[in-house]
């Protein structure tokens, strides 16, 4: 038991930045990822096993990340190898689990019972399925391991929002995008990333990773270079400043 949380643990921080965001550069992971440690979190708590206290908060920071991303309207956006669908209804499991209310409660679903206990989720059966909104996000939310930096113009439904990638490849699962920005506002995409399209070896899977299917600069038809890891020297962040009324970011790449 021991040497097997030993091994979770070291493949948690193998996939996870410490700041809660998913080194394959792909949001859908970053949520696959976290309902696995849910599970294995609750798993330890029924058995009055704790974890250490970076390990329960990293698990926080991913769930906070994922929750970041989210378009104003609450599908994930079409990031790396992430398809865009709708995620309010997702929060109440980590609420329970790490014992908060930081996140958007949502009905029950029957994995929520099973995992977590008719005690614990019933006082939520007559919540709504799909929570109105996703709460308050604030108007932006740095990711500097993975160079995601998010700005949005308030935490409404039709708020605008706009994600940009200053990271690293990502991997197999984390496209040529680097300097890249998705734009979301009034319910809808606006400016849009191509998300996975499908697993394949096609030219239309070819094209959706590439660099000329983001909003980014390309040259002479060309993907950038594979560049990965985080703290990669090839990619700057020179500047990231917020205030009251705006947020700003300057970054290049070699």
């Amino acid at each position: 038991e021991t040497s097997a949380r030993s091994v979770l643990f070291k493949s948690m921080d193998a996939q996870i930045y410490s700041d809660g965001s998913h080194v394959e550069q792909s949001p859908g992971y970053a949520f696959n990822v976290s309902d696995d440690l849910l599970d294995a979190r609750q798993l330890d708590r029924v058995n009055d096993k704790s974890w250490p206290k970076a390990q329960r908060v990293k698990l926080a920071n991913i769930v906070d990340s994922y929750w970041q991303f989210l378009s104003p309207n609450g599908t994930r956006p079409a990031i790396g190898d992430t398809f865009r669908n709708d995620a309010r209804g997702v929060f109440l499991k980590p609420n329970l689990v790490l014992g908060t209310t930081r996140w958007p409660a949502a009905k029950p679903r029957p994995r929520d019972v099973f995992v977590l206990g008719t005690a614990a989720t019933r006082p939520y059966v007559n919540v709504a399925a799909i929570p109105a909104t996703l709460g308050t996000r604030g108007d932006s939310y740095a990711m500097p391991q993975s160079g995601n930096y998010i700005m949005r113009s308030g935490n409404d439904a039709a708020a605008r929002q706009l994600i940009f990638d200053a990271g690293p490849k990502g991997g197999p699962h984390g496209h040529f995008d680097l300097l890249n920005f998705e734009l979301s506002g009034y319910g809808r995409p606006l400016i849009s990333d191509p998300g996975a399209y499908k697993y394949d070896t096609s030219a239309d899977r070819a094209y959706v990773i590439s660099t000329k299917a983001h909003n980014t600069i390309i040259a002479d038809g060309q993907n950038i270079a594979t560049i990965e890891g985080a703290g990669n020297t090839d990619i700057s962040v020179s500047q990231w400043k917020t205030g009251a009324d705006f947020a700003q970011i300057t970054a290049a790449h070699r």
